[in-house]
């Protein structure tokens, strides 16, 4: 073993050391977890002293077992001059070891070390050698909870990555008064460090010199006493522009994440330079989340300065910003810090703004009105406001007093706001938001007849107004592909005249795909809605959940529905079924509805008596807590008569089982359906005509439930359990030749269906059978097929305890009463 070159020893989490006279390895090359031990049988940390040809990544853990410094300093990691990356590891504990930080001391790690990671080390402070590595490019301390400083790591000119995670009594990055700066660090991480309250230990001012000129991600999380950001500094000419009057904390910066700051609100903290213009010029992405003392964004200043002349009348502080998201921030109202004080035709503006997100901002009234469009993008714009002209999507959740699309007066005479380039429109919750944008709603969504304008795609309006949707949908539906809505008031809405009238009914074929009706969508099963059914003809995916107007089968709605494929519909109470037919009138001149359907899911329906009259297209069917319900198929078709006969099932039973007429035409009746799941319908007394095409049954909890038949030859699966008055399974053939597994559960007089004629159940490979006392045997050929399956395939086995008699290969499969 002594020629040994690579050991892993990594993902091995019950290992508690490793074997003695490991030192004498020392061809070893790679070793990835050095655990180390306690007692004879274990390698000291001093087994490594001779191992110096190791390379590449090396854990150490469980160093609480190294107590001395002299043990720690044996390992003589400062000669092992091929390592890149050294993780130094504890095993986690409250109390503070002995000796910790001499022992660390001795784990001098070597120069050329380019990545550290320091886990569970409880000492209170870290020794000298962690900011003398030059070639360090990643540090990370994690979970270091009595460390109340750091080395001065802004010495190391090459760190680029530094993550704190669970210093729990750190305060600051910095506790010396003179100026430091990181030169070269682009990832910043701060996370869990309730102590953390400022950025270094004095608060100087920084002058013309960034604390981070070169970060590039920060993302900051659970530093309860964290106020602000760190200090200020003019731009100067670092981003190509004369910026001398405008200050930024990070001149670099392209992601920020602000997270539960319980302290945070304010974008500076010296209150000699607070005032200033702050601008982050590169950001694109910014989160600030659960920050809940933070009222504004930073004061911005004119873009002219930044951006040229086409900028000279807006503000911002984010020129370049893609990406936006303020959620859980309860007193955030202003989108700059002087925004109360801007005048005449200065606004804010985010240029580049293209995903816009804000949740539960209980104080926010409105989005910032923006500049005229026309002085920015020039064309016919007239005066048309936007300070999100190339804005996206658009998500506004849970603002309660959220109300107003411009701070400014939007009834100002000629004005409008508008969204030029959004897609996709999502509002939930918003309880005092009764419409978009007043003046010629299409404007404002991006309808505009200017030429180059994107329409809206995506509309959800979730627990909203109606008047939102009455207001928008005339507008839109020749444009979206996707519409979802759900109102907050269950009394419908004063239905206009008019309301649903389109500009051309005859011609306009709406690109919907996707509809999602939510609670209280009673209106659009108004008879004023039959014209904007009528434009569906592309709908593919359509969901109605508790909706009480839904009484009958909406057949006329569902008449233009020709391309519709998955068909949804929950909670809606008040459904029975087909509407009672006309006086003379029979039931089988029904309509057949949705010629292209091939999924229905039908769930809590709790007055649903029977089902529409499904097409030939359909594949999978699933039913679930419909209680009343009585007929799975409708009166699509008549059963099939019935021939006396001898039974096909040779398997010990008391009746004889009748066979179906070779005259019933199978093929013609759901010739395609493949899935069948029914659960807890109560009513259901039989499950009869089922096609050839099937290929998996799933019935439960129908206590009703009497007789399963239909022609089953393909089945694959079939999975029955709390059935207690099944009592018949009939298949036209007399086999199951497909099947491959079989689950019965508490079938109480479910009588024997499976063939004893050897060969029959090729398939099976999966049987389980319990609490059904009328099998009360299998048939010989298919326990012995059974028994001689090869050991490597796994049954379902619930042997213990049953009452079959089994020969001694017999293992996988039970029946049991």
């Amino acid at each position: 073993m002594t020629a040994l070159r690579h050991l892993y020893t990594h993902g091995c989490g019950n290992l508690e050391g490793l074997p003695p006279k490991l030192g004498q390895l020392t061809s070893l090359q790679t070793l990835t977890n050095f655990v180390v031990g306690t007692g004879p049988d274990c390698s000291s940390i001093g087994e490594l002293q001779h191992l110096n040809n190791l390379s590449g990544s090396l854990v150490l853990s469980q160093l609480e077992n190294v107590t001395e410094a002299i043990d720690a300093k044996m390992a003589h990691l400062e000669n092992k001059k091929e390592l890149t990356a050294l993780s130094l590891r504890w095993t986690t504990t409250e109390e503070e070891k002995p000796n910790c930080l001499k022992v660390l001391e001795g784990l001098e790690a070597p120069y050329g070390l380019k990545a550290l990671r320091i886990n569970d080390y409880r000492g209170t402070s870290f020794p000298a050698w962690m900011s003398m590595l030059p070639n360090m490019v990643e540090l990370h301390l994690y979970d270091c909870k009595k460390s109340k400083n750091l080395q001065p790591l802004w010495q190391v000119p090459g760190l680029q990555v530094l993550c704190l995670k669970g210093l729990e009594e750190l305060q600051c990055l910095c506790s010396s008064d003179t100026l430091f700066s990181f030169p070269s660090l682009k990832e910043l991480v701060l996370v869990g460090m309730p102590a953390f309250d400022r950025w270094c230990e004095v608060n100087w001012l920084q002058g013309e010199q960034v604390m981070f000129p070169q970060l590039e991600k920060l993302s900051v999380k659970k530093c309860e006493k964290l106020i602000s950001l760190p200090e200020t500094a003019p731009l100067g000419q670092s981003c190509g522009q004369n910026c001398t009057e405008i200050w930024s904390p990070f001149a670099a910066l392209k992601i920020l994440k602000l997270k539960d700051l319980e302290s945070f609100h304010g974008w500076e903290t010296i209150k000699a330079t607070r005032g200033h213009q702050i601008m982050f010029p590169h950001l694109e992405k910014l989160s600030i989340r659960s920050c809940q003392e933070l009222i504004a964004l930073p004061e911005a200043p004119l873009l002219e300065e930044f951006c040229g002349v086409h900028y000279k009348m807006a503000l911002s502080a984010f020129p370049v910003l893609k990406e936006l998201k303020l959620k859980k921030l309860d007193k955030f109202q202003k989108w700059g810090a002087a925004d109360e004080a801007i005048q005449g035709q200065r606004h804010i503006i985010f240029p580049c703004l293209e995903n816009l997100s804000i949740g539960y901002c209980r104080n926010l009234i409105a989005l910032p009105e923006g500049p005229f469009l026309h002085e920015l993008c020039g064309g016919d714009y007239g005066k048309a406001h936007s300070a999100f002209p190339e804005l996206k999507v658009l998500e506004l959740e849970k603002l309660e007093n959220f109300q107003k699309w411009g701070a400014a007066d939007e009834e100002t005479q000629g004005q409008q706001i508008i969204f030029p380039c959004l897609e996709n429109l999502s509002i939930d919750s918003c309880q005092n938001l009764i419409a978009l944008p007043k003046s010629n709603i299409y404007e404002s969504l991006g309808l505009t007849t200017l030429p180059e304008v994107t329409k809206l795609s995506s509309l959800e309006i979730i627990d909203s107004h109606q008047q939102i949707f009455l207001a928008a949908i005339p507008r839109v539906i020749d444009s979206l592909s996707k519409l979802v809505i759900s109102f907050n008031d269950a009394a419908a809405a004063a239905l206009p005249a008019g309301a649903f009238e389109l500009a051309d009914s005859s011609s306009i074929k709406s690109p919907l795909t996707s509809l999602q009706l939510g609670s209280n969508c009673n209106l659009l099963f108004h008879s004023s809605a039959l014209a904007l059914w009528t434009s569906f003809v592309q709908l593919q995916v359509l969901r109605i959940q508790d909706c009480d107007a839904l009484v009958y089968w909406p057949v006329e709605e569902f008449q233009s529905l020709v391309s519709l494929r998955n068909l949804e519909i929950e909670d809606c109470n008040k459904l029975i079924g087909y509407a009672p037919a006309a006086p003379g009138q029979p039931t089988s001149e029904r309509s057949q509805l949705l010629p292209n359907l091939e999924s229905l899911n039908i769930r809590d329906c709790e007055s649903l008596v029977e089902i529409f009259n499904m097409p030939a297209s359909l594949k999978t069917m699933e039913v679930q807590r419909c209680p009343e319900l009585k007929s799975l198929f409708g009166k699509q078709q008549d059963k099939p008569t019935w021939n006396q006969g001898p039974s096909t099932d040779v398997m010990a039973s008391t009746a004889a089982v009748p066979e179906l007429s070779s005259s019933a035409s199978w093929d013609r009746f759901l010739p395609c359906l493949e899935s069948l799941f029914i659960h807890e319908c109560g009513s259901l007394s039989e499950v009869v005509n089922l096609p050839p095409s099937l290929r998996k049954i799933d019935i439960f909890d129908c206590d009703k439930l009497q007789l399963l038949s239909g022609q089953l030859d393909a089945l694959r699966t079939l999975d029955i359990g709390w059935c207690p008055r099944l009592r018949s399974l009939e298949s036209t053939s007399g086999e199951l030749q497909m099947l491959e597994r079989l689950f019965l559960w508490n079938c109480k007089i479910l009588a024997p269906f499976l063939s004893s004629r050897p060969q029959a159940h090729t398939y099976l490979r999966y049987v389980t059978i319990r609490g059904c006392p009328g099998i009360k045997s299998l048939p010989s050929s298919l326990r012995q097929q059974l028994g001689s399956l090869d050991d490597n395939v796994k049954y379902l086995d619930l042997s213990p305890g049953a009452k079959l008699l089994k020969p001694k290969t017999w293992k996988y499969a039970s029946c049991r009463n």
